[in-house]
């Protein structure tokens, strides 16, 4: 029986740490600025046309082949786009207090640089 009682004193601390959680401003402004990008399908198809273009240009460079200046200022415009919408800007915000996968946060971390993607010397001839 004290197994059972362990673990539903488990179960109630664990509770009471996720409402918490749950309580915190920080947490209700991640919310609400997840919410409002989930609601919101232009901002979503900004984000997945960033993503897959990032992915990409990425690969290519992993692979070796060269980026043309045009892949990397349509990249740059779609990109910038992204972060200039606010709805979009939530949740960028929010992706920096939520454990997402890093490669998102990466590519558009990289906003704040000139140019994320740099094509090699011989990429511009």
């Amino acid at each position: 029986m004290s197994t059972i009682t362990a673990e539903s004193g488990i179960i109630q601390k664990t509770l009471e740490l996720c409402q918490t959680i749950l309580e915190q401003p920080e947490f209700q402004v991640t919310r609400r600025q997840i919410d409002s990008f989930m609601a919101d399908e232009q901002a979503q198809t900004q984000y997945q046309l960033v993503m897959q273009k990032g992915d990409l240009l990425q690969h290519k460079q992993q692979m070796g082949l060269p980026l043309t200046n045009e892949e990397i200022l349509e990249f740059e415009q779609q990109r910038d786009a992204l972060v200039n919408n606010a709805v979009a800007q939530g949740f960028i915000a929010a992706q920096q207090h939520m454990p997402f996968p890093e490669r998102d946060s990466t590519i558009l971390s990289q906003s704040q640089k000139p140019s994320s993607f740099r094509p090699s010397p011989s990429d511009r001839a």
